[in-house]
Protein backbone atom coordinates (compact mmCIF):
# COMPACT_ATOMS: atom_id res chain seq x y z
CA UNK A 1 0.00 0.00 0.00
CA UNK A 2 1.37 3.64 -0.68
CA UNK A 3 0.78 6.80 0.72
CA UNK A 4 -2.39 7.59 -0.24
CA UNK A 5 -3.44 3.81 1.18
CA UNK A 6 -3.47 2.61 -2.05
CA UNK A 7 -2.82 -1.03 -3.00
CA UNK A 8 -0.88 -1.72 -6.32
CA UNK A 9 -0.73 -5.24 -8.20
CA UNK A 10 2.89 -6.03 -6.28
CA UNK A 11 1.07 -5.32 -3.39
CA UNK A 12 -1.41 -8.23 -4.35
CA UNK A 13 1.09 -10.27 -6.67
CA UNK A 14 4.42 -9.84 -5.51
CA UNK A 15 5.79 -12.28 -7.97
CA UNK A 16 3.78 -10.62 -10.70
CA UNK A 17 6.07 -9.35 -13.76
CA UNK A 18 4.48 -5.81 -15.09
CA UNK A 19 4.84 -5.57 -18.89
CA UNK A 20 4.26 -2.37 -20.83
CA UNK A 21 1.25 -1.86 -23.59
CA UNK A 22 3.67 -2.19 -26.74
CA UNK A 23 4.92 -5.83 -25.03
CA UNK A 24 1.47 -7.35 -24.41
CA UNK A 25 0.00 -6.44 -27.36
CA UNK A 26 3.22 -7.97 -29.18
CA UNK A 27 2.61 -10.98 -26.88
CA UNK A 28 -0.64 -11.90 -28.66
CA UNK A 29 -0.05 -10.79 -32.37
CA UNK A 30 -2.12 -7.40 -32.00
CA UNK A 31 -1.09 -5.62 -35.06
CA UNK A 32 -3.38 -2.64 -35.07
CA UNK A 33 -2.79 -2.76 -31.22
CA UNK A 34 0.82 -2.64 -31.74
CA UNK A 35 0.81 0.19 -33.92
CA UNK A 36 -1.30 2.28 -32.14
CA UNK A 37 1.09 2.17 -29.04
CA UNK A 38 3.91 2.73 -31.24
CA UNK A 39 1.86 5.96 -32.53
CA UNK A 40 1.39 7.09 -28.94
CA UNK A 41 4.81 7.41 -28.18
CA UNK A 42 5.61 3.37 -26.56
CA UNK A 43 9.09 3.35 -26.32
CA UNK A 44 10.32 0.38 -29.00
CA UNK A 45 13.00 -1.41 -26.91
CA UNK A 46 11.13 -0.98 -23.44
CA UNK A 47 11.97 -3.59 -20.87
CA UNK A 48 10.32 -5.77 -18.14
CA UNK A 49 12.03 -6.12 -15.18
CA UNK A 50 14.01 -9.15 -16.58
CA UNK A 51 14.71 -7.12 -19.59
CA UNK A 52 11.82 -8.85 -21.79
CA UNK A 53 10.47 -6.47 -24.30
CA UNK A 54 7.89 -6.45 -27.23
CA UNK A 55 10.46 -8.03 -29.39
CA UNK A 56 10.76 -11.07 -27.11
CA UNK A 57 7.26 -11.39 -26.71
CA UNK A 58 6.30 -11.70 -30.67
CA UNK A 59 9.51 -13.72 -30.91
CA UNK A 60 8.67 -16.52 -28.82
CA UNK A 61 4.73 -16.49 -29.68
CA UNK A 62 5.68 -16.77 -33.24
CA UNK A 63 3.98 -13.46 -34.48
CA UNK A 64 5.76 -12.63 -38.06
CA UNK A 65 3.72 -9.70 -38.77
CA UNK A 66 4.57 -7.93 -35.38
CA UNK A 67 8.51 -8.97 -35.67
CA UNK A 68 8.29 -7.07 -38.75
CA UNK A 69 7.10 -3.64 -37.91
CA UNK A 70 8.75 -3.64 -34.37
CA UNK A 71 12.08 -4.62 -36.73
CA UNK A 72 11.32 -1.95 -39.21
CA UNK A 73 10.66 0.85 -35.86
CA UNK A 74 13.97 0.04 -34.36
CA UNK A 75 13.64 -2.67 -32.18
CA UNK A 76 16.86 -4.27 -31.09
CA UNK A 77 16.72 -7.92 -32.90
CA UNK A 78 19.87 -8.23 -30.21
CA UNK A 79 18.05 -7.20 -26.94
CA UNK A 80 19.10 -9.82 -24.17
CA UNK A 81 17.33 -10.91 -21.17
CA UNK A 82 18.54 -10.98 -18.01
CA UNK A 83 19.44 -14.46 -18.24
CA UNK A 84 21.29 -13.92 -22.17
CA UNK A 85 18.60 -15.18 -24.53
CA UNK A 86 17.56 -12.76 -27.21
CA UNK A 87 14.35 -12.94 -29.36
CA UNK A 88 15.97 -15.62 -31.42
CA UNK A 89 17.01 -17.84 -28.75
CA UNK A 90 13.23 -17.47 -27.32
CA UNK A 91 11.92 -18.08 -30.59
CA UNK A 92 14.32 -21.48 -31.06
CA UNK A 93 13.18 -22.68 -27.68
CA UNK A 94 9.65 -21.81 -28.07
CA UNK A 95 9.61 -24.15 -31.75
CA UNK A 96 8.57 -20.85 -33.34
CA UNK A 97 10.07 -22.17 -36.35
CA UNK A 98 9.11 -19.36 -38.75
CA UNK A 99 9.89 -16.78 -36.05
CA UNK A 100 13.51 -18.26 -35.76
CA UNK A 101 13.75 -18.19 -39.54
CA UNK A 102 12.81 -14.73 -40.05
CA UNK A 103 14.78 -13.41 -37.20
CA UNK A 104 18.05 -15.09 -38.08
CA UNK A 105 17.97 -12.74 -41.50
CA UNK A 106 17.92 -9.96 -39.45
CA UNK A 107 20.92 -10.48 -37.40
Amino acid sequence: MNENNETSIPDIFPEAVLVNELEYWASLGNTGKVKMALQNGSDINAASDNAYTALHGAAENGHIEVLAILLKEGADVNAKLNSGQTPLDLARMAGQSEAFSFLDEQR
